[in-house]
């Protein structure tokens, strides 16, 4: 965030350091603007009676002058004693005002002031005369480029007067701002006050910038950040600071709440900073979450530099989700865990696993000390290795913590199954010869999670591809599993197969439990083919190729005691 002046370019920052005070009760506060403003006024009365007045207040030098006896009698002015009230000597503050010594033979008393840079407005008391006094403006010190003259009768000689305390007040624009003022006395006495004098020395805010927390740090509940950076006023005197907060989701026209602040002249201990502890926080904006905080610095005209970052305060707990294994699925092999643990803070997580009903989880790996969000937490190798399991229900826990000590856990039930399903084949028997006609095929498949079985047949002198026969979903013992019709096959050698899978997503579901049987058989008595029995994309055994499927059908049959 940068800093702004009133024209709204932004400002390099100047260095200093943040000022570091005792936390306050929250207070609610209107929000601060940048903006230009008065310096408070100067009313001389922590002057002591007799004090020499020249350049004791930052920004402006008085002076005073005679139109008699100048180079012989050089005056400055002095804090002198006047009657409260609207008397003959009043001015707008009781006892003390800024005039010249009494008991000068002058006759035509003048004076003034001179400011470090230009006032666009300047305001101040006379009294303490019986004519008039001519007020002159100029836009230099040495009173060359005058800019207005104002005339300010004050009455004549008496008891109560009422032009004593009169209030001058002179505007400027730019380019011609006001940087030299005179007072001449135009009367019969021998004193020209002025009192309660307001000017505007400084026309740019101080520079304030926090360099430290950054965006968005986190704070557990029961902790706390130091705000580091800088407040600094470098042309003027500074004022103080304060330390402010906001929820984020605030609506607008919300105030800030004040926690902290500083107040200039006492000074603060060397290379102290702001602590923004979350219990004050939390006890004034409670909920928890993102909040602004701001510095806000203040010169002693008024005028206002501020800057601000957002902390987040950890109220709530990790989120935890998983994609996968899902509630209930039949999984076997390596499990793999994909989802979300997050936190606004630091975060860690750890996968484990027990049997459905037991007591203590085992875990799975080492934990792992980051966020994931919709990707892969780890992975479960059920079938090997120190986390394999029997086939069973199990829990799967993802357990995650956050920095500031709060736990979220997730548990969901899942079923393994490494076991393969059973395949038999018993009818047709390998390498039987069988007439063409209906032939019946009969067999088991059975498993605990049964998904489905296929019986196909590949061969004959075309060498065909596998062509399905019969397909189920349920077990069969010991029964049929299809009538398989051959009457328009052509007599040769064939390969009957029978693949049975179950309903575990094994490997992170890259397949299933699989069981593969292979049997061969003649169709039609005393004939011969070609050996190119299995033919994969319907390739003619005349071309003489032969592929793996034949080469694994030979073999089996081969295992099996075929001629």
């Amino acid at each position: 965030m940068r800093t702004t002046v009133p024209d709204g370019s932004a400002r390099t920052r100047s260095h200093g350091q943040l000022r570091s005070v005792a936390v306050l009760a929250a207070v609610t506060l209107a929000v601060g603007t940048l903006a230009h403003g008065q310096c408070p006024e100067v009313v001389f009365e922590e002057q002591a009676i007799g004090t020499r007045i020249t350049n004791q207040y930052a920004g402006v030098t008085f002076f005073s002058l005679s139109s008699e006896n100048q180079a012989a009698f050089p005056r400055v002015f002095l804090a002198q004693r006047t009657d409260p009230g609207p008397a003959t000597y009043a001015t707008s503050s009781p006892l003390r005002a800024l005039s010249l010594a009494e008991g000068f033979d002058v006759v035509v008393p003048e004076g003034g002031m001179n400011f470090v840079r230009g006032q666009s407005l300047v305001q101040f008391s006379l009294g303490e005369n019986t004519g008039t006094y001519t007020v002159r403006a100029y836009s230099d010190t040495a009173g060359t480029n005058l800019i207005s003259t104002t005339v300010v009768p004050l009455g004549s000689f008496g008891a109560a007067q009422p032009g004593t305390n009169r209030l001058v007040r002179l505007t400027a624009t730019a380019p011609n701002l006001i940087r030299r003022i005179t007072v001449r006395g135009d009367g019969g006495f021998k004193r020209v006050s002025i009192d309660t004098l307001s000017y505007d020395q400084d026309s740019t805010p101080p520079e304030v910038e926090i360099t430290e927390p950054l965006e968005r740090t986190c704070i557990c509940p029961t902790g706390s950040v130091l705000i580091r950076g800088y407040a600094y006023e470098p042309d003027g005197l500074y004022g103080g600071d304060r330390l402010d907060v906001m929820r984020v989701d605030a609506p607008v026209g919300t105030a800030w709440t004040n926690l902290a602040s500083f107040a200039a002249p006492a000074p603060p201990p060397v290379g102290s900073v702001y602590t923004l502890n979350a219990a004050d926080v939390l006890a004034a904006l409670p909920g928890g979450g993102d909040y602004r905080v701001r510095v806000i610095g203040r010169n002693a005209c008024g005028l206002t530099g501020y800057d601000e970052t957002r902390v987040y305060i950890d109220t709530f707990a990790p989120t935890v989700a998983l994609r996968s294994p899902a509630a209930g699925q039949i999984v076997g092999g390596n499990v793999c865990f994909d989802g979300t643990v997050t936190d606004r803070c630091s975060v860690n997580f750890q996968l484990a696993f027990r049997p459905l009903g037991g007591a203590v989880f085992t875990n799975i790996g080492d934990p792992v000390n980051s966020e994931v969000i919709n990707d892969p937490l780890g992975a479960w190798n059920t079938r090997s290795g120190p986390t394999a399991v029997p086939d069973g229900t199990y829990e799967i826990r993802v357990a995650a913590n956050d920095s500031c000590g709060r736990g979220s856990n997730l548990v969901r039930t899942v079923t393994v199954d490494n076991t393969p399903p059973t395949a038999i084949l018993t009818s047709p028997v390998a390498c039987s010869s069988l007439s063409p006609g209906l032939i019946e095929i009969r067999g088991t498949v059975t498993d605990a999670n049964m998904s489905g079985w296929t019986i196909q047949y590949a061969g004959g002198p075309a060498g065909t591809g596998w062509t399905t026969i019969a397909a189920g979903t349920g077990n069969v013992v010991n029964g049929v599993l299809a009538v398989w019709d051959t009457s328009a096959l052509p007599a040769c050698a064939y390969a009957l197969r029978l693949i049975v899978s179950d309903a575990a997503a094994v490997d992170c579901g890259a397949g299933s439990n699989r069981t593969e049987l292979v049997r061969l058989i003649n169709l039609g008595s005393g004939t011969t083919c070609l050996a190119d029995i299995v033919s994969i994309g319907g390739l003619p055994p005349a071309d003489g190729l032969l592929t793996g499927d034949d080469f694994n059908a030979f073999i089996n049959s081969f295992a099996a005691g075929c001629p």
